[in-house]
């Protein structure tokens, strides 16, 4: 594939989130994905293509798009689908923070990482207390407070909170499967 290739997709991707409805984020993506995560994972996809793009490798292994999908599947690296699942969830949460980053600045972005306790680093680290700056978690308790915490955001919050638990106590005994990176 070609920059200039890859540059005309990454834009229609572009053009396509843009022209996403407010109301549809939540709505079905792709098998458990829900739009938001759909977009997250293609993002980082796009990120990542984008880095190898700029490299150039010793030898090519597969050659073609049908290689690359009987090669690099779950089943076929002996990662557990859920462990992708999750990947892809995560990285709706990832893209979500870093626009509330670019558009409200950083500050934001860390003290709602902060609220909704979501520790791994990307793209912020203050997703705990023990990492968490003074003025971050000073920003956290205005920020989710009684005073501005609506029904709404009450709603997606728990319905957030109640996920994670489901997910933990489903995780539970379960041994963990490492996730590639690439």
């Amino acid at each position: 594939m070609s920059a200039a290739t890859f540059a005309s997709a990454a834009t229609a991707f572009a053009r396509l989130v843009h022209d996403i409805p407010a109301s549809k984020w939540d709505g079905p993506g792709l098998g458990e994905w829900d739009l938001r995560s759909l977009v997250g994972h293609t993002s980082r996809s796009l990120v990542t293509v984008s880095t190898y793009l700029q490299t150039t490798a010793d030898s090519e292994d597969l050659a073609t798009p049908q290689e690359y999908y009987a090669r690099v599947n779950p089943s076929a690296l002996g990662i557990d689908s859920s462990a992708i699942v999750e990947r892809g969830r995560q990285a709706g949460i990832d893209l979500g923070l870093w626009l509330v980053g670019q558009i409200a600045g950083e500050a934001k972005a860390k003290a709602i990482q902060l609220g909704i306790e979501y520790d791994p680093q990307p793209p912020f680290d203050s997703g705990h207390m023990s990492k968490a700056s003074v003025a971050t978690k000073a920003a956290a308790a205005a920020l989710f407070s009684k005073e501005l915490i609506t029904p709404t955001l009450l709603k997606h919050t728990t319905l957030l909170l109640w996920e994670q638990a489901i997910r933990r106590a489903r995780g539970r005994g379960k041994k963990r499967q490492p996730v590639a990176t690439r």
